[in-house]
């Protein structure tokens, strides 16, 4: 996946690690569209394209490998 990734990257704790600001109608999309099931998917694939990076960086910071980082994320 994203082996080039270190724990310690961005070394000021931001950058691409940070938390984007939610985006709270792609949230609910998962739920709303229940009826729509390609909807539903879609909003959920979002979510964890914009939420991969920040939540490796912080299991990473937790003192956890790359490799077991990447299959707690």
């Amino acid at each position: 996946m994203l082996g080039a990734v270190r724990p310690e990257t961005p070394v000021d704790g931001f950058g691409q690690a940070r938390f984007m600001t939610t985006r709270w109608s792609v949230v609910l999309s998962c739920s709303v569209s229940a009826t729509d099931e390609e909807k539903a998917q879609a909003a959920l694939a979002e979510l964890c394209k914009v939420y991969w990076r920040p939540v490796f960086g912080f299991i990473c910071r937790q003192g956890h490998s790359v490799p077991d980082a990447q299959d707690l994320t």
